[in-house]
């Protein structure tokens, strides 16, 4: 990632700032951080994730693994996508057979732990190669001039007008 990106991330702070962003907050009242800042940091290995689909794609523009733990809502749609078809996620715990509701089972730590271990121990293995691949791509298409510049009507081939509702 380049350093003009990354400083964008991190509010002006620059890829260490993080440390003495969290140093600065009251202390057990850090609320909302900035996630952007925290995943461009570079000891960052991993992200635990509620699969919200925002921080899943800034988990993968910055080139950071996941784990995924979806409570509710369109989270278990996300976190299967990730991890099931695409193989860029590895899971904490996902029902793909339970209710939408919002309603979410209680997991305990040894759930939690295995697998933030799991993504540990593939640190640097096959499926962070993708991880890194797919950043690559996310990157590269926000070049000027690359796919993200293109016209919508060029999409399919320029033929969007057939869709045109009458």
């Amino acid at each position: 990632m380049d350093g003009e990106t990354k400083e964008k991330a991190n509010g002006g702070r620059g890829g260490d700032g993080i440390v003495e962003w969290l140093g600065e907050q009251p202390p057990s009242s850090v609320g909302s951080a900035p996630q952007a800042a925290v995943l461009a940091y570079p000891a960052i290995g991993g992200f635990v994730s509620h699969c919200r689909w925002n921080s899943n794609l800034e988990s993968i523009w910055f080139d950071v693994a996941m784990v995924m733990w979806p409570l509710y809502e369109e989270q278990q749609f996300n976190a299967f996508e990730l991890v099931a078809e695409l193989d860029l996620a590895t899971e904490i715990k996902m029902d793909y057979g339970r209710d939408l509701r919002m309603e979410c089972d209680i997991v305990m730590a040894d759930k939690i732990e295995a697998g933030i271990r799991k993504l540990m121990k593939e640190a640097g293995g096959e499926r962070q190669k993708k991880v890194k691949e797919v950043s690559k791509k996310s990157q590269k298409a926000l070049v000027e001039g690359d796919s993200s510049y293109l016209p919508l009507g060029s999409v399919n081939g320029g033929h969007l007008e057939q869709y045109a509702m009458t």
